[in-house]
């Protein structure tokens, strides 16, 4: 379980330059983001496909099944397009610091639904992580606001919440039963599927020839091969090793890393209620740890 931590660490480490893809170039819009960075994974993810399928032969059944392409492809709509898509209105019209308070509270929502779908009741050592980790979260995103709330944007920001937090669960699921122990091979079946979806939103927003092309390609390669294809891979091995009520609150560190990035693009030290929030974060995934690990108490 210790080697699927780092791993789930290292992709929301990563995961968090998400975040400053909306504002790296301004008057880019959510489709056009959107469409460049998942048609820059889904080109990686089929050239990794081949790579796959020529060297592991497991692979081989899984690239066969419809019914891990059709799993990869709804996978890759909720968690890829439509969360993205969200996430980039929501900061274009609301400012960095709402959506990131909102979507921050994935570490809280995938352990609490986990144990909702397995018909349990979250012992002590977790609803005392999930406290810790919601005043962590609020804290930490505690901010003057860079943005005019308004419905539209809130909306969209609540919408990317439900989003990866089925999406997480459903991914766990699904590469449990088609793809077990082959995470370069479900990252990339899924970014493959979702390349028609890339391409079709690239072309709508002009293609070649779409405002600030030359601008956006260096954010395109960075949030595509990076933080979609690197990081995926890395989420899907801490996905196989850990449980979901661990893996869930390793979503905490995508809060953290995305609140670094957003004080270093605007020049600005963490103020002492960031600190604290981060220490609560981390405090409170230190207990949702130890709570999976502590043995259950005899019936």
């Amino acid at each position: 379980m210790n080697l699927g931590l780092l791993y789930a660490i290292a992709a929301n480490l990563i995961w968090g330059l998400v975040f400053l893809g909306p504002v790296w170039v301004p008057g880019a819009t959510p489709v056009q983001i959107t469409g460049g960075r998942y048609s820059f994974y889904g080109v990686f993810a089929v050239l990794c496909l081949v790579w796959v399928w020529r060297r592991t032969p497991q692979a081989a059944p899984v690239l066969r099944n419809p019914a891990a392409w059709g799993s990869a492809m709804l996978l890759a709509l909720l968690g890829n397009f439509i969360y993205f898509l969200c996430v980039s209105f929501a900061v274009q019209s609301i400012g960095v610091a709402l959506p990131t308070m909102i979507v921050g509270m994935i570490p809280v929502t995938v352990p609490v639904i986990a144990c909702l779908v397995a018909q349990r009741w979250p012992n002590g050592w977790l609803w005392a992580a999930l406290a810790l980790m919601t005043t962590g979260i609020v804290l930490a995103n505690w901010r003057p606001l860079d943005g005019e709330p308004n419905l539209p944007g809130l909306t969209a920001a609540a919408m990317a919440l439900l989003c990866w937090s089925a999406y997480a669960l459903l991914n766990q699921r699904a590469m449990r039963a088609f793809a077990p122990r082959q995470s370069l091979l479900w990252a990339s079946l899924q970014g493959a599927a979702g390349l028609p979806f890339g391409l079709l939103l690239f072309a709508y927003a002009g293609g070649l020839k779409q405002p600030h092309f030359l601008q956006l390609l260096p954010v395109w390669l960075v949030l595509g091969l990076l933080c979609s294809g690197v990081a995926n891979v890395l989420w899907n091995v801490g996905s196989a090793r850990l449980p979901s009520t661990v893996l869930g609150p390793m979503i905490a560190f995508e809060t953290l890393s995305g609140l670094a990035c957003a004080w270093v693009y605007d020049g600005k030290p963490w103020p002492m209620t960031a600190w604290l929030g981060a220490m609560l974060l981390v405090t409170g995934v230190v207990l949702a740890v130890r709570g999976e690990k502590k043995p259950a108490p005899p019936a």
